[in-house]
């Protein structure tokens, strides 16, 4: 039986049968051992597609538990520092994966309600959004086409002055650096820079500089940074941290600095986890970083924006094994140079991917709520301070990417899909890598608040990398094995 025919069996067979919902007590079970298997105190943070051995064993009772009631489960646990909320998730339809133009197929989803618009009022923004070319013609769904090989894996992007792609490998590659030109389709080698940054942050500066900082060295944390320069090719040392860290979020303000924030450090040689509530302020007219202060609450790989206001929007993350996932948020306001409190997500969420939408609200995407996937997106108004749901997605999935599209739309692709979320997994996706790992995307609508499933990117990508081009196409490279050689996707909106 050929990979194909497995993939419209197993399609077929997640489509037809139906998932009864768990029964009360099933739900406790499920969450009980979830709660049991995070344990308490500071510890080991792992992060990507890695997970415990504590899940296996979780999954092959969930798996037991499915047979049991005769189909799919649907579990969702509701705890941490925020109120309990519910969710759903639902099956998507298989699309088709090639290194060829795939055309979307679309699957209808459930429609939630959108919350009104603020009216925003407009900050000039130092970093100017690309400007869609009369090349693409934008369409209801899209397609995406193989594109270029890269080597080096990347796990961070950014799109430079001149339409170029700089993309930053990761892992066993962390100092590896090429450029993509959307003009030939090709990666070509530039200079690599003197550190690895891997789970590090790379951010596109105002003057067209790209920020490279901290992550892990060769086989240690680092406090570096690096700047990449279009015009020379090359890499500058500059800053450094005040101290090192991973995991981490950073964003560009408007002012022209950029805000890093949490993440994890070492306290032993044994790899003990720190979690951190830290934040520092990178000036590039001096190149040096000065402390921003404290958050609220230590936070490992929070979703972090820069919203139209000019202020910095944080919000979920992981705090320590007491919170493995948060729902609390807050606002960082460089006129004040403080941290305060503001909303509370629908879920707990760690590595959810913020996207700034243009009529000023954030969505937020992904992530999970310890251990288990999170279906239902974010919506975050800074006119009202709150937070509201949004979706469902097609797909729970963690590690992915979310692009604004030219148009106003979000395309979501990759990642892994989370792991209680068995009824939301791409059974053709499931079946061929005999893992989680997703090629499959989708499309979230602001206007009307719902996910639209279209096609499969010509591979599965976890932790990849994301730009929107000049032309309004979106490069989406890396997050495949850790340390091979790679093909790219182009979406064609």
């Amino acid at each position: 039986m050929s990979g194909q025919d497995i993939e419209r069996d197993l399609s077929d067979f997640f489509r037809d049968t139906p998932a009864p919902r768990p029964s009360d007590g099933l739900r406790e079970t499920v969450a009980a051992a979830r709660r049991e298997s995070v344990g308490s105190g500071i510890g080991r943070y792992t992060g990507g597609a890695h997970r415990p051995p504590q899940l296996l064993l979780s999954l092959v009772g969930l798996a037991a538990s499915i047979v049991l009631t005769g189909g799919l489960v649907l579990a969702l646990a509701s705890r941490g520092d925020r109120p309990g909320v519910a969710g759903s998730s639902e099956t998507p339809s298989a699309g088709e994966s090639a290194g060829r133009l795939v055309p979307a197929s679309p699957s209808e989803t459930a429609t939630a309600g959108l919350s009104e618009s603020p009216t925003a009022t407009p900050v000039p923004v130092v970093e100017p959004s690309p400007t869609p070319g009369s090349t693409v013609t934008f369409g209801p769904v899209g397609a995406f086409k193989a594109t270029g090989v890269t080597s080096v894996n990347p796990t961070m992007s950014t799109l430079l002055p001149n339409g170029k792609v700089l993309v930053v490998g990761g892992d066993t590659r962390g100092n590896a650096s090429e450029l993509y030109d959307p003009a030939t389709g090709k990666f070509t080698a530039t200079s690599p820079a003197a550190d690895y940054h891997w789970r590090g942050t790379l951010t596109r500066l105002a003057d067209g500089r790209a920020l490279l900082v901290g992550g892990f060295g060769v086989s240690d944390e680092v406090a570096t940074a690096e700047i990449y320069d279009p015009a020379t090719g090359k890499y500058k040392a500059t800053g450094p941290l005040a101290g090192p860290r991973f995991d981490f979020s950073a964003t560009l303000l408007h002012d022209g600095e950029v805000l890093v924030v949490g993440g994890s450090h070492w306290i032993d040689p044994n790899g003990t986890t720190e979690y951190l509530k830290s934040a520092e302020l990178y000036n590039p007219a001096t190149g040096t970083f000065r402390s921003a202060g404290d958050m609220t609450i230590a936070r490992n790989k929070p979703a972090v924006v820069t919203l139209q206001d000019g202020r910095a929007l944080i919000a979920g993350g992981m705090s320590g094994n007491k919170y493995p996932s948060l729902a609390s948020a807050e606002i960082y306001d460089p006129a004040t140079g403080r941290f305060t409190p503001t909303g509370y997500l629908t879920a707990n969420r760690a590595l959810g991917v913020p996207t700034l939408l243009e009529d000023g609200r954030v969505l937020i995407s992904g992530g999970d709520d310890s251990m288990m996937g999170v279906q239902y997106a974010d919506l975050y108004d800074p006119a009202t301070g709150k937070f509201s749901q949004t979706g469902p997605e097609a797909i729970d999935r963690v590690a992915h990417t979310a692009t604004l599209l030219a148009d106003g739309r979000v395309l979501i692709a990759g990642g892994y899909a989370g792991p209680d979320g068995v009824a939301s997994i791409d059974p053709s996706i499931w079946a061929m890598t005999a893992a989680r790992y997703l090629s499959a995307a989708e499309i979230y609508d602001p206007i009307k608040g719902t996910f639209t499933r279209i096609g499969n990117m010509s591979m599965w990508r976890v932790d990849a990398t994301a730009t929107l081009l000049q032309d309004g196409r979106v490069l989406i490279a890396g997050g495949g094995v850790s340390g091979t050689t790679s093909r790219a996707d182009l979406y064609i909106p």
